[in-house]
């Protein structure tokens, strides 16, 4: 007895196929901009722009630290008052506080720029080396390539992690 699909259920399961390797490789490239282009991307800019940007919050930290400073004299005079001197700088200081946590932050990024930054890059024959390396383990661990696994080996060869499991290896690019 021969059975046929509709045509239309056909197509349906093309195009869920076609949605899966679409779907593993935005799953593969968003892995590598998380991984890879955003911190390097991050930390090229705060190679370059960031020390800028945090030595300009640090004079808007003066700029604001003079400010609260002429505001609270100019307040004790107008109420006829001496500027008492220690409870303005007692106010500067509750000001420093607040300010800093953003200078700290900015001051955090750009050390962990610059430890990316100088990180020891692998060498082209290095990545080649790493590629190889790694296409051989998949070739001695996949399930496919050896039926004789038992069942604890080839679930240690899955990812829990993936939300899918790959229909094939088509997506995998390695530059």
């Amino acid at each position: 007895m021969d059975i046929r699909l509709h045509p239309a259920y056909e197509a349906a399961i093309t195009r869920i196929e076609d949605l899966k390797l679409t779907l593993a490789t935005a799953y593969s490239r968003l892995s590598d901009l998380q991984t890879t282009q955003v911190p390097f991307t991050e930390a090229r800019y705060m190679a370059t722009i960031g020390r800028y940007e945090l030595t300009a919050y640090e004079l808007y930290m003066t700029v604001q630290f003079l400010k609260k400073r002429r505001q609270l004299m100019l307040q004790a005079i107008n109420q006829g008052e001496t500027p008492d001197l220690e409870a303005i700088e007692i106010e500067i200081n509750l000001l420093n506080g607040q300010l800093d946590v953003k200078r700290q932050e900015l001051a955090d990024r750009l050390r962990r720029a610059q430890h990316i930054w100088d990180a020891k890059l692998l060498s082209v024959e290095d990545t080649k080396s790493l590629k190889m390396i790694y296409r051989e383990l998949v070739r001695l661990l996949h399930p496919d390539l050896n039926p004789d696994q038992t069942a604890v080996e080839k679930n240690g060869f899955k990812l829990p992690s993936r939300p899918i499991k790959l229909a094939s290896c088509k997506s995998w690019r390695f530059s």
